[in-house]
């Protein structure tokens, strides 16, 4: 894994006008959470996140592939792939947690991570977000 900027933070902010999970945050606000995205590059067959950790943020894939897993007894069961715009982690949003699946890298991909504190600083300025995106994350736990 490697770590940068991220690039331009206009480029940051079209991404995420662009993705669902960020779609009731105002344009002030997605500056605002660009400007904390962290980017984050894997080569395929990397650990993105590892199952048992506590959550540190909330990742979004800007480019590349990632797989959800479980480990039981040795071995691994598949819990799904997200790709571009879609999000890992999503409930850290609104609380603490101890991740209950690993991520792995699929393929080379970029993710952009935003620390769980100030994302949560901002959401709770916005009642609107906090509202969709609680619902967000309900969804995706039964899915």
């Amino acid at each position: 894994m490697s770590d940068d900027s991220g690039g331009s933070l206009d480029a940051i902010n079209d991404f995420l006008s662009d993705v669902d999970f960020f779609s009731a945050f105002s344009e002030d606000e997605i500056r605002q959470l660009s400007g904390l995205a962290e980017s984050r590059h894997f080569a395929f067959g990397d650990t993105v996140l590892e199952s048992g950790a506590k959550s540190a943020g909330i990742h979004v894939i800007r480019k590349g592939t990632v797989r959800l897993f479980s480990t039981e007894g040795g071995k691994e069961t598949s819990l799904g792939v997200r790709k571009d715009g879609e999000v890992l982690d999503e409930i850290t949003a609104i609380r603490e947690h101890t991740l209950e699946y690993s991520v792995r890298a699929s393929a080379k991909t970029e993710l952009l991570f935003f620390p769980a504190e100030p994302f949560r600083t901002i959401l709770k300025s916005n009642e609107a977000a906090a509202k969709f995106i609680t619902n967000y994350s309900a969804c995706l736990l039964y899915t």
